[in-house]
């Protein structure tokens, strides 16, 4: 009688670990989609495309800023770091939160970029906008850690 009972246990613990490999896959895949969608968005920011980045960012972001405040605000802060040399990933980490929004699902993709005149950390939040497509939420740019 132990027998059956014991392959029983067996095999879920084989499916709960194919379980287990499978959602960490999963995880991967959707951190590798949510670092490339955050790369076409700063592609938008490193082209000066300071308008366009607010349009392809979610409605929420969009609601925050006007175009004129937005583009004003990267010409202040983004434009005089210049040229981009090198963008690479540390991490894109889904949370249920982030920065100054509401309790949420969210993806938060950060960066550390050599620019013509520093070294900084670009940090970009995506969240699913109404029509259920990941956008960006937030973005800022801090010193290096």
């Amino acid at each position: 009688m132990k027998t059956p009972v014991l392959r029983l246990v067996l095999a879920a613990a084989c499916l709960s670990g194919i379980g287990l490999a499978q959602a960490a896959e999963n995880e991967k895949g959707n951190a590798e989609q949510a670092a490339a969608i955050a790369v076409g968005w700063l592609t938008l920011i490193d082209n000066y495309d300071y308008a366009g980045s607010l349009h392809a960012a979610c409605a929420s972001f969009k609601g925050t800023a006007t175009e004129e405040r937005w583009v004003g605000a990267m010409n202040r802060s983004r434009k005089p770091l210049g040229h981009v040399g090198s963008r690479a990933v540390i991490d894109a980490v889904f949370s249920t939160k982030a920065p100054r929004a509401p309790v949420g699902a969210y993806w938060i993709v950060r960066f550390n970029t050599t620019f013509e005149g520093a070294r900084a950390q670009e940090v970009v939040t995506l969240a699913q906008d109404e029509d259920g497509q990941w956008r960006v939420q937030g973005f800022f740019i801090r010193a290096p850690d």
